[in-house]
């Protein structure tokens, strides 16, 4: 029989332990009945309250237990039944910290499913500057394969980028004033979105890494950094393409416009407006079960290489 994961996304939960059942209780329903050996992970998407005992169980049975925080991902707390599994991940992790170029096979891999996926975003839009970048990008993914090290596996990764952005740049109306990918503070409507949206689903890539067991903390690619999650960063790299492609696709369709944007002085960061947010949260629901799905992915590949 194989174990299922229960996910319960719904506030104001009770759960107990009674002869070998999981009891999930709420005050508007009766009360629902689990075998707690059909489960194999628990993940909870708001607070529940549970005893001493429930937990008691879910380690003794190495079933998983994950509470995620929607608004603030290191906020959430992860219980992993099967320590020694766990454990041995976070050994590789602390490898790479060790001997980053031990991690090199890993991040290559990375990078170039990131430029296969560029290649297959750019193709559709059957621009020339599009299409020219598109062709390119198999020669930036070979090269990657005879990088030695990681600084020049990034220096490789960094040229394929550029390419892709100024194929974006290219697609995009002039006005909005894209130049080049800027982080800190972005000075146009595109880097601004863009920024937004890395950043919400960089959360979702935090908690696919609690999730699945590892140190979001300690990357294979990203460099070890304080304040933020390198390997978060790491399971994002070949779902930026679709990110970037969906932001572009915002701009052409009108669902978002400039108007729509602050106009920031000298410095400061061009953002989306407060009503203009509800159109694009509306908008990223319709994308983000994908999303979630290819982080995921990620990670568990990540794992696989990892054992």
């Amino acid at each position: 029989m194989q174990r299922q994961r229960l996910i319960l996304d719904r506030r104001q939960l009770t759960l107990n332990y009674e002869a070998g059942c999981l009891i999930i209780r709420h005050p508007d329903d009766s009360p629902r009945t689990l075998p707690i050996e059909r489960i194999r992970q628990v993940i909870c998407m708001h607070g529940v309250q549970l005893s001493s005992h429930v937990l008691g169980q879910f380690r003794h049975r190495q079933i998983d237990f994950v509470v995620l925080n929607l608004r603030h991902a290191d906020h959430s707390v992860a219980l992993y039944g099967d320590g020694a599994r766990q454990q041995q991940r976070r050994l590789v992790q602390y490898q790479w910290q060790c001997d980053p170029e031990s991690a090199l096979p890993l991040a290559v891999s990375l990078c170039r499913h990131r430029l296969q996926r560029a290649i297959r975003c750019l193709l559709p839009y059957e621009h020339p500057t599009a299409l020219d970048c598109a062709r390119s990008l198999p020669l930036a993914r070979a090269a990657m394969l005879e990088a030695t090290t990681l600084e020049q596996l990034r220096g490789l990764e960094g040229q394929a980028q550029a390419q892709v952005f100024d194929a974006w740049r290219q697609l995009l109306p002039s006005g909005l004033g894209f130049v080049r990918r800027q982080r800190q503070p972005p000075p146009d409507p595109v880097n601004g979105l863009l920024s937004l949206t890395y950043s919400l689903v960089y959360q979702e890539a935090v908690r696919a890494c609690l999730m699945a067991g590892l140190d979001g903390q300690l990357g294979c690619y990203h460099r070890l950094l304080a304040g933020r999650e390198s390997l978060a960063c790491d399971v994002m790299e070949p779902l930026r393409p679709d990110i970037e492609s969906w932001v572009v696709q915002l701009f052409l369709q009108g669902i978002v416009t400039k108007r729509q944007f602050t106009r920031p002085k000298a410095g400061q960061a061009c953002l989306l407006g407060k009503e203009a947010r509800v159109i694009f949260y509306q908008a990223l629901a319709k994308v983000q079960p994908s999303w979630w799905r290819q982080l995921q992915a990620t990670t568990r590949w990540l794992c696989r290489r990892m054992a």
